[in-house]
């Protein structure tokens, strides 16, 4: 059997230019990428092997964010995949495959039921497919008012249940919180099923 060496992002969040519609033309949408990449590895790696040898997790996160091209509208977001498998391979001949998994998460309506049932339409087939295949996910949600929390939480309680022992949480926030948020997932794997929100001043940042 042959060796192989994978790197992964996971849940990594960039607005980019896609859509069918004509109302989507010109306007960003947030996606959300988990990026896999196979490569040949070293027979060995010793703990002075030099860094030339590894592989930054950065060019994983560039090919879904700064190597898009400025300006360009993707119809299908099978093309914005095709374009990172693109950019991954020209980057580096040691890359033998490369797995990209895209969810979208549009803007919500303000309506908590009917928010609910736009996510349910849209996107939960995608996190169950995720989840099939044994992975865990974040769902990264924009920041809503209280009347929201009971739906996001029941989602994420009821993916846990439905898909352990993969896991399942919601999130709520932007930036650098979410990325607070996805090192503290990893860290914490007997936390799933919870709702957890961040207002980007710190208050439920588990980084703060």
């Amino acid at each position: 059997m042959t060796d192989s060496l994978i790197l992964e992002i996971a849940d990594f969040e960039h607005d980019v230019l896609t859509g069918i519609y004509s109302e989507e033309t010109g306007k960003p949408q947030p996606l959300r990428f988990t990026i896999q990449a196979r490569m040949k590895p070293l027979d060995q790696y010793d703990p002075d092997t030099s860094l030339e040898h590894s592989k930054n997790y950065m060019d994983l996160k560039f090919a879904a964010s700064g190597a898009l091209p400025e300006g360009v509208h993707f119809k299908l977001i099978e093309a914005v995949a095709d374009h990172i498998c693109e950019t991954l391979f020209l980057q580096d001949k040691r890359i033998e495959a490369v797995t990209v998994k895209i969810v979208t998460v549009a803007d919500l309506p303000e309506a908590p039921l009917v928010a609910s049932g736009a996510f349910h339409r849209d996107h939960l087939a995608s996190v169950e497919a995720i989840m099939t295949s044994g992975e865990d996910v974040m769902i990264a949600l924009p920041l809503a008012g209280h009347t929201h929390r009971e739906w996001r939480l029941a989602l994420a309680t009821g993916l846990a249940r439905a898909h352990a022992p993969a896991r399942a949480n919601v999130v709520a926030g932007e930036g650098d919180v979410l990325d607070a948020f996805e090192a503290y997932l990893a860290e914490a794997p007997g936390i799933t099923g919870q709702y957890l929100e961040g207002d980007g001043q710190g208050a439920g940042d588990p980084a703060q």
